[in-house]
């Protein structure tokens, strides 16, 4: 059965913008991306048969009790906090949290999936002493540490000691040997490609080269431009099973899983959980999987 999309809405509005250094609190990132799709859906409060707040649960990033934040939300919406159900897990959360939508599917649904981490990465460190640049260094670490499994920790690996791994492979199966050129180049694109975007973290801020020369490596092969920092934000749709004359619809939604545990998992590049997610939501839509897989896509294996 399809699944109608009646209205979005984002935090700030249509000139919002995610942040690394949020100026206001989780329950309010939920109230204005949620206002904003119901407003474009042009859906009452009182119309919202279910609210769901998909959020990460490790305290290190929301360092809020979800629960009451999104109830409080819901009331200051209109919607009454019976309504509201919240769901957390790790940083894939919010595709989780659409795909359950199938089973928890009314009239119309608000979903909301929202963020409010600590600076963690300040985009602006070079302009700060080293003692600054340090502890956000290290704050990096205890942050990604934090979210890799005790039985990949055992072997030594965070985030992104995993991200030195690959490309330890990748240099040593290619032979490659520019690939601190690379890197930067790939760096600098990433912020002139965010002036595009709007809701991008980067946007109005342009690095150069002497700027990626001198900020701090965090591993032996990163530096701090090269990793994107926490950022702090909501997304919200009106979902629903009633077409109300919208002819925007989600047809297939799918799900795949790996081994959350690295060091168990059978390749690190190979996602398992990918080739699922396309197979499944082939099959639903009916379609051949090769016209997914040949689309360019936005992945995230977690």
């Amino acid at each position: 059965m399809p699944i109608y999309i009646h209205g979005t809405g984002i935090y700030g509005g249509r000139d919002g913008q995610f942040s690394s250094k949020p100026t206001q609190g989780f329950r309010r990132l939920i109230v204005e991306a949620g206002i904003a799709a119901m407003h474009e859906a042009k859906i009452k409060p009182g119309n919202i048969d279910l609210m769901v707040v998909n959020c990460m649960n490790p305290e290190g990033f929301v360092q809020v009790d979800s629960e009451n934040a999104a109830r409080y939300a819901a009331n200051e919406m209109g919607i009454s906090p019976d309504k509201v159900m919240v769901q957390q897990g790790d940083s894939c959360i919010g595709a989780a949290g659409i795909y359950n939508i199938k089973r928890l599917l009314r009239d119309y649904v608000l979903v909301v999936s929202a963020e409010r981490m600590q600076p963690i990465l300040d985009e602006n460190s070079h302009e700060y002493n080293h003692m600054r640049k340090q502890s956000s260094i290290n704050n990096t670490r205890v942050i990604a540490e934090s979210v890799i499994d005790e039985k990949d920790r055992a072997y030594g690996l965070t985030m992104v000691k995993i991200g030195d791994l690959l490309m330890d492979m990748i240099i040593h199966q290619l032979g490659w040997q520019g690939y601190e050129q690379a890197l930067k180049d790939v760096a600098l694109k990433k912020y002139k490609k965010a002036q595009e975007l709007p809701y991008a973290q980067f946007r109005g801020k342009i690095i150069g080269d002497r700027d990626y020369d001198l900020a701090a490596r965090i591993t032996q092969y990163f530096r701090i431009h090269d990793v994107v920092p926490q950022s702090s934000g909501a997304a919200a749709l009106v979902l629903g099973r009633k077409p109300d004359n919208h002819k925007i619809a989600i047809t297939a939604i799918a799900k795949g899983s790996d081994n959350p545990i690295i060091t168990g998992r059978k390749s690190l590049v190979h996602s398992k959980a990918l080739r699922e997610a396309i197979a499944s939501a082939s099959l639903e839509a009916k379609i051949e999987k090769g016209v997914l897989r040949a689309l360019p896509m936005i992945t995230h294996d977690a």
